[in-house]
Formats: C-alpha cells, structure tokens, sequence
C-alpha cells in the first residue's frame, strides 16, 4: 500500500528540517508551512519546534530561536502555541522564577510533560494536587 502524499511530503520535510544548518532553519520552516496542507505542514514543524526546544533547553540561545521560529509561524496558532508552551517548562526545568497559577492554567500536553519529565518537586506538588486530568495528577504524584 502506498502512503498517501501529505505522509510522503511530512516524512520529508521532516527529515529536511532535522538536517537543517541553523542559519536556514528559519527558511525551512517557513518552506514547510507554505504547504497547502496547512495541519501536515503545522504538525511537523510542532514535531520539529519539539525536538529543537529540549536541545536548545538550557542554551542561552533559546529565548532568540523562540522568537524567530514564534515570527516564522506567526499565521500558525497551532505552531506559535507550542513554542510558547516550552517557555514555562523551560523555566521550570533550568530553576527560573514560574507560578503556579501559570502551570495549573497550562495546556494539557505542558502538564503532561511537566509530570512525566520534571524534577522540580514544587511543580509536581502542584500538578498533584491541581493537574487537569487524573493521569496528570497520579504521574505528578508519583513522581514526586
């Protein structure tokens, strides 16, 4: 059975934005988001913003490549959304001020990363007590 071409052109694309020099990776991503398949282009460059975001982490880097790829994708919500969702993990993750209010009001993909993959004990209290969902909260829980 052959793929259908939207799972050919993101297996590309894919493999083009992970091979990508960072001085064209802005090019690229905006390459892929002039598909006209607008939810395969803003789900692989999420994919990509996934991967780039836990190695740029703890760069200081990071806060620029945040704000260049959030202007590259600024007419895709689902894009600029996960960029800015890394901000508050990013921030939890290398000991930066956060609240609690911001993690308890926080998408349910950061809870779950949060839960799953910190190992900030006030965040997991408060996932523990607060998370959106039961699978958030037992994770956080027993985690911390």
């Amino acid at each position: 059975m052959t793929e259908p071409d939207e799972h050919v052109r993101w297996q590309q694309y894919r493999h083009t934005l992970s091979e990508a020099a960072a001085a064209e990776e802005m090019a690229v991503v905006s390459e892929v988001l002039a598909d006209p398949d607008t939810a395969m282009a803003s789900s692989v460059v999420v994919a990509h913003v996934d991967v780039r975001a836990a190695a740029l982490l703890r760069e200081s880097d990071y806060v620029a490549w945040a704000s260049r790829i959030s202007d590259a994708a600024k007419d895709h919500p689902l894009v600029v959304q996960r960029v800015l969702e890394w901000s508050p993990y990013r921030e939890i993750t290398i000991g930066l001020p956060w609240t609690a209010e911001t993690l308890v009001a926080a998408s349910d993909w950061l809870q779950r990363k949060v839960s799953e993959d910190s190992s900030s004990p006030e965040a997991l209290a408060v996932l523990a007590t607060s998370g959106h969902t039961r699978r958030i909260r037992n994770a956080a829980f027993g985690r911390n």
